[in-house]
């Protein structure tokens, strides 16, 4: 690119929504088998995308913890996976507000301050 001129890519930028529809029952056969292989209470690192999405999805059935720091109370997240309810223990660097803390002692969501 130089000065602003670009060569048209003839790519199409598709909505999340549109993207994670396409080929859904392959990305979750591959999401099954790879969360297969992942041990409870592993470490997982995941990128953006919705193959991956599918795996955080499937990774769901296993023992869980988040990590999420006190920025992330106040997001909206691009996609949802889970929520608080389905998580074993909450890792975080703040403690949440009291009414978050009290629907996840509801929920049996462990919060643990990290600091």
């Amino acid at each position: 690119m130089h000065g602003g001129a670009v060569l048209p890519s003839g790519t199409v930028n598709l909505a999340h929504e549109d993207r994670r529809a396409l080929h859904r029952e392959a990305k979750a056969a591959m999401a099954r088998a790879c969360a297969a292989m992942i041990p409870h209470k592993a470490s997982v690192a995941i990128n953006i995308g919705t193959s991956t999405e599918a795996v955080a999805r499937e990774l769901l059935h296993h023992s869980a913890l988040l990590v999420a720091d006190q920025s992330k109370f106040q997001r909206a997240a691009p996609a949802r996976i889970a929520t608080l309810a389905e998580v074993d223990t909450l890792l975080t660097d703040r403690a949440p507000a009291a009414p978050l803390a009290e629907v996840c002692a509801g929920w049996d969501t462990a919060i643990r301050v990290c600091s």
